[in-house]
């Protein structure tokens, strides 16, 4: 065996002697023309190793970046140290080969470095599809291929010249053991999921033991990845590799994947930015101290992100993430290592994302077009005179229960099977989700189970109700419902409906898009709110499918901007603050949405809660339109001055829904008229003899302020106690009415405070 050692140019040697770089460039999940940018920007930077997949569908980008960097003779083909994978539905010999043979065709390229088994658990290999689930996506078909003939396949491929090394990726050591008991050529890689948080202390060993070199996916522990959950540790935020990126005045990405480089293991962090891509490289020129070393061993918590046991779990291969593993090589001796039950969406699975196709969305509108109204788009004549554009919106907020969400609801249960409407459905929803599968659930016979947050409004729980469906009130969170929904699901056999996210839902939604371009010819933009993505997916597409030139902007609350996170590579999850736009803080984005929105949005911005008090006052007044606050926030985008370039063009906002209630709309004018500054709030301190508080509302009523609200105090005064201190919340007409009327009482008053 050759030893495996960290060489003057930053890699590490395999046992068959061939090298590869310690650390690599990710490509999975980045949008469309975000890859070739990466790579050919990582190439420059001087990255050297390009990790690759068929099933990420984007080798065909990377294949592009290389031979413009081979073209502009940046590198030549021998520097380059390229990856990738064998897909579940190619396990046999004979699609194994295909598989390798596809994936050089897409990345130009006559051979690649390194080939490896994505996973050990094999799918049914007679489809097109990447995931061949069964008709009611509940299941995905499996084969019953052994990896060892996978692994047969591959050693002929080394002596084919298609590639110069194999290896293997997610297998667990009793997996690697069949392989080597096998195997003619040695596996060189085992590719996991590892970082901080996730060592895996016995894998190492192993692989160290039978001279296997690791290679760490999610090495930052993917902080982009769905399949995060609230609570979850992010390595950005952890102390202990703050304090060590001071010491070494380093960021903590690289401290995090330094200490995985130090322990010989290769690094793929994946990015799409410059400058995070020549962070995560910059990583050379420091080493950790052995105090170092210890005390980032220490964070290990056996917290993986990356886990397929909800879908795969039930092949006999499915690798389990192993806890300890005896000198046994049976797979039945497998053990997970995580105890935690997973609960699995089939429809919205994080690690396969589906992009939904336009053609989805045109089927949604033939057969929505007797269930669902066409909502009017009129145009906004006083708001389009006072933003100086033309200004349409899109009513959505008139749909029988109040909302948009009705055309992906009953979309969805139209698709449903005979067995599955029998069976019945079941969501978690706060609100408009919830009254739209209520209500074509009743329409459609199909029963319908929503689990609500036990804050929800009681008008929608007796709305729902009264529409048939069983409403079950749990926690305090939607997070909590989901978990409850996605139990009962699988314990009682019915479909679980994401409200945002399901690949139906979004086609649903996609149909106002179409509308949209029926009814303005030659709108310029569509301004969208945004929560989970569902609906900006879904319109985006069908806006960018037929006019590629409209531009399609997205708005969401300062205070739950988790999709505009996600959107850019931050984190996927957030945990959102309560909100006007309540619909739109949901606790993790759509992972199908986000797949289905990478390429057709053009902008996404961030308003605060001020502007959406306004948005809806203004509605109000000049629309005569009640809409809440979630569905108002597309109006807010506009009176920020963030979209300022359409000036002078048509813009259409879509208007989601106008489901508020009594109480919180009454808050909302109020909090609207004080950033409007027509209500204004001022303490002032006066004379306490007899006159001083008349005199005082005197002059307010001569300004012509109107005092809505008065309060005066004498015992917590500092002053003498011949002043009293007053409180008044008056009614005005603008900013210019307040100016005089501040400019007016500090004449007269000394002590005089504005709020």
């Amino acid at each position: 065996n050759i030893t495996m050692v960290i060489s003057t140019k930053n890699t590490i040697m395999f046992n068959n002697g061939l090298s590869i770089p310690l650390i690599g460039l990710g490509t999975w999940l980045s949008k469309p023309g975000e890859v070739k940018n990466a790579v050919f920007e990582a190439i420059k930077l001087g990255y050297r190793h390009i990790d690759c997949a068929r099933v990420y569908q984007n080798q065909k980008e990377v294949g592009e970046a290389l031979k413009e960097a081979f073209d502009k003779e940046i590198v030549k083909r021998e520097d380059i140290f390229v990856t990738t994978k064998i897909w579940n539905t190619c396990h046999s010999s004979k699609k194994a080969k295909e598989c390798l043979s596809k994936s050089l065709q897409e990345l130009g390229l006559s051979y690649v470095d390194l080939a490896l088994i994505h996973w050990p658990h094999g799918y049914m290999e007679e489809t097109t599809e990447f995931f061949p689930f069964n008709e009611e996506k509940t299941k995905i078909h499996y084969s019953n291929i052994d990896f060892v003939e996978t692994w047969e396949a591959l050693q002929e491929m080394v002596a084919e010249n298609m590639t110069k090394s194999i290896g293997l990726s997610n297998f667990n050591p009793q997996q690697i053991q069949r392989v080597l008991d096998i195997a003619k050529i040695k596996p060189v890689v085992n590719q996991v999921e590892m970082h901080v948080y996730f060592q895996q202390k016995e894998l190492q060993k192993f692989c160290k033991d039978n001279n296997i070199i690791l290679t760490a996916y999610s090495p930052l522990s993917n902080p982009s990845s769905p399949l995060r959950k609230p609570g979850d540790k992010s390595i950005f935020e952890d102390e202990t590799l703050k304090k060590i990126g001071a010491k070494h005045s380093k960021t903590i990405a690289q401290v995090a994947l330094r200490y995985l480089v130090q322990l010989n293991v290769v690094v793929i962090p994946k990015s799409v930015t410059s400058n995070r891509i020549a962070e995560n490289y910059d990583i050379f020129n420091f080493s950790l101290d052995n105090e170092d070393m210890k005390e980032i061993e220490g964070l290990d918590c056996g917290k993986r992100y990356v886990c397929i046991k909800g879908r795969d779990g039930d092949h006999p291969y499915y690798p389990c993430f192993f806890k300890k593993f005896s000198d046994t090589h049976s797979i039945d001796t497998i053990m997970d290592h995580d105890d935690d039950e997973e609960l699995y969406d089939p429809f919205c699975d994080p690690l396969h994302p589906k992009k939904v196709d336009f053609s989805e969305v045109s089927t949604a509108a033939f057969n929505l077009r007797d269930g669902i109204m066409k909502t009017p788009c009129y145009r906004a004549n006083q708001l389009s005179d006072m933003l100086d554009m033309n200004i349409f919106f899109k009513k959505e907020f008139l749909q029988v229960t109040g909302s948009f969400k009705e055309r992906g609801g009953r979309y969805a249960l139209l698709k449903l099977s005979d067995e599955q409407k029998k069976n019945g459905v079941c969501a978690a929803s706060a609100g408009n989700h919830a009254l739209a599968l209520s209500y074509h659930g009743h329409l459609l016979n199909i029963p319908v189970t929503v689990i609500m947050p036990i804050f929800a409004p009681l008008m929608k729980i007796y709305r729902c109700r009264s529409y048939g469906a069983n409403i079950i009130l749990h926690g305090q969170t939607l997070q909590e419902c989901k978990v409850l929904g996605l139990k009962m699901a699988r314990e009682k056999g019915m479909t679980y409906i994401n409200g945002y996210d399901h690949p139906d839902i979004i086609a649903g939604q996609g149909t106002i898009g179409l509308e949209i371009l029926e009814e303005i010819k030659d709108v310029d933009a569509v301004v969208v709110p945004v929560g989970g993505g569902g609906l900006i997916a879904g319109v985006g597409l069908a806006i960018k499918s037929l006019r590629p030139h409209v531009k399609v902007i997205g708005v969401e609350s300062e205070d739950c901007a988790s999709f505009k996170n996600a959107f850019e590579n931050q984190k996927i999850e957030l945990h959102p603050e309560s909100s006007l736009a309540d619909g739109l803080a949901v606790p993790i984005v759509g992972v199908n949405a986000l797949f289905t929105s990478k390429g057709i949005i053009d902008k996404l911005i961030t308003i605060p809660e001020s502007v959406i008090a306004l948005s809806v006052l203004r509605l109000l007044e000049m629309e005569k339109s009640v809409v809440e606050g979630a569905g108002a926030v597309g109006l807010g985008g506009l009176l920020t001055g963030q979209l300022n370039e359409f000036k002078g063009k048509k813009v259409c906002v879509i208007l989601t829904g106008g489901n508020i209630d009594t109480t919180v709309l009454g808050r909302t004018i109020e909090r609207g008229l004080a950033v409007d500054s027509r209500l204004i709030k001022f303490e002032v301190v006066v004379s306490d003899r007899p006159g001083g508080i008349s005199e005082l509302t005197s002059r307010v009523a001569k300004l012509g302020a109107s005092i809505k609200d008065i309060l005066h105090e004498r015992a917590w005064l500092s002053q003498t106690v011949f002043s009293v201190r007053v409180r008044i919340i008056c009614e005005t007409r603008d900013k210019e009415h307040v100016n005089e009327i501040q400019q007016v009482l500090g004449k007269f008053y000394s002590q005089i405070n504005f709020f």
